[in-house]
């Protein structure tokens, strides 16, 4: 025996991550996002361990006008979010979409993807992200170290780390050449 044999955990079909810029305007003409905006997407169940206060909380402090948040999923946490969102007066900038059949579309749309858990397994979002081009903010936890190379791929922060999340944000937010290079 002595065989080894490579082990993929998922596959994801990258050709159905691909979108043209025509399609991406459209989408994005569509939700009413701006072109300039720098649109940070989240993707998956709006749940306690996928901490979207800290993200929130994150985009808040950012304080960047021309940047934008997406959330798309739906979960126990969508009531709190939205009250967040309400009380900070986010509405304008900060969009909670629910549950979509068109993820790949969304994420076409978008020039970064964030995923601010306080654990993970292997994060099939994230695979989805990255095959449709986007750099990633994640925490460093469960497999996402394994997905993102940081500083080559995206930027990973520690769990909770507040401050380090919105500075990644701040980052990718002001260096549209990093976001590609990145992305790519």
């Amino acid at each position: 025996y002595g065989l080894q044999c490579p082990v993929v955990p998922n596959g994801i079909p990258v050709a159905d991550f691909e979108r043209s810029p025509r399609e991406r305007a459209q989408w994005r003409s569509e939700m009413g996002i701006e072109p300039g905006c720098v649109l940070y997407v989240f993707v998956g169940r709006l749940v306690a361990p996928k901490n979207l206060m800290l993200l929130l909380e994150a985009f808040s402090a950012l304080d960047d006008p021309n940047a934008c948040l997406m959330l798309v999923g739906d979960g126990d946490q969508r009531g709190p979010i939205e009250e967040f969102v309400n009380s900070r007066g986010l509405h304008a900038r900060v969009r909670v979409l629910g549950a979509r059949d068109d993820v790949a579309a969304c994420l076409a749309a978008a020039d970064v993807f964030v995923l601010s858990s306080h654990w993970e397994g292997n994060p099939m979002a994230v695979m989805e992200a990255m095959a449709a081009g986007l750099p990633v903010i994640g925490t460093a936890v469960g497999g996402v170290p394994e997905l993102v190379s940081s500083g080559r791929d995206g930027i990973l922060v520690p769990p909770g780390d507040r401050a380090a999340f919105t500075g990644a944000m701040r980052q990718l937010s002001r260096n549209v050449e990093l976001r590609r290079t990145m992305g790519r």
